[in-house]
């Protein structure tokens, strides 16, 4: 992991009241899904392209999380509502077409930190779960053609040594997962895809929060302060 610092260029794209989060685009960079945060809270859907900001999906209420797939066509969302009962659904949003289908895919706890990452070619995603606080996070893999998903990772049942996240590399022969070690180490290991087996690991001396395939020979870990190369 190299430690030189590297220089970044930022300018402004948006200019809404209150904040942005989970910003995601589509492969060639030219789109943006993002939640906007009002004053009350309330999260609001957009998505940027060419100059244009369109509003998306008005009505679903209790937005937390949305990330748009490679191909720009898609997206994955979160919602969490409080009334009548406490629920927590993933959904499948197609953007193509009008109005904007919305599927269920499935359920999740609302005390967990959902993090999932697409396919490069948009077939699928992986993302991490716990049964319940007792549990470890494990790594699931949803195929949206089959529309079940599937557990690739099965930690030792401890609650803070489960996955923090997941990669699949560009070429989807490989997967990149994050495993929780203690506060300042994380391993990182590989899986061989389809057959998930687990080929190689390694510790880095790092706090990793999210990771990211950069090319098919090296990975971007993110921490809460620095991006890295790998």
């Amino acid at each position: 992991v190299p430690s030189h610092d590297t220089v970044v260029q930022q300018f402004p794209l948006t200019s809404h009241q209150g904040s942005e989060t989970h910003i995601s685009t589509d492969q060639s960079g030219q789109v943006q899904l993002y939640l906007q945060h009002d004053q009350s809270n309330q999260s609001v859907l957009w998505r940027h392209q060419a100059g244009q900001f369109q509003q998306l999906l008005p009505e679903l209420e209790g937005l937390r999380f949305a990330m748009l797939s490679p191909d720009g066509t898609q997206a994955v969302l979160v919602t969490q509502t409080e009334l009548p009962a406490e629920t927590c659904q993933v959904r499948l949003a197609t953007l193509n077409t009008t109005p904007i289908a919305l599927k269920t895919l499935l359920t999740c706890q609302t005390d967990s930190h959902f993090r999932m990452q697409w396919r490069a070619d948009s077939r699928g995603f992986y993302f991490r779960q716990r049964l319940n606080k007792t549990q470890p996070y494990s790594t699931f893999y949803m195929d949206l053609t089959a529309g079940q998903p599937e557990q690739v990772s099965l930690p030792a049942a401890y609650i803070t040594n489960g996955d923090i996240a997941a990669a699949p590399s560009p070429d989807h022969k490989q997967l990149a997962i994050a495993h929780y070690k203690t506060a300042t180490q994380t391993e990182l290991q590989f899986w061989q895809v389809p057959a998930y087996q687990r080929q190689y690991s390694h510790q880095v001396e790092l706090a990793v929060r999210q990771l990211h395939w950069l090319d098919p020979n090296h990975l971007l870990l993110v921490t809460d302060k620095k991006v890295y190369r790998y």
